[in-house]
């Protein structure tokens, strides 16, 4: 092999690798995004569930209250 020909050998096992390093970053910026959509689901589902508990608590104080005027 002459000079030129381990050169672009060299260029090829360089290229290889970036392409692999951006693989790696795309796919951990992909599995980033999707444990952040997960997450805002899971804070929104809790939102509501305590909310509902709320509602709740606050029908039972004004049956607790309306039993006392009555």
């Amino acid at each position: 092999m002459d000079e030129k020909e381990l050169i672009k050998e060299y260029f090829r096992e360089v290229d290889k690798r970036k392409n692999l390093e951006e693989k790696k970053v795309a796919e951990k910026e992909k599995k980033g995004k999707i444990k952040q959509k997960r997450d805002i689901f899971i804070k929104s589902i809790f939102t509501v569930v305590i909310g509902l508990m709320l509602l709740y608590l606050i029908k039972m104080i004004s049956d607790i209250f309306s039993q006392f005027l009555l």
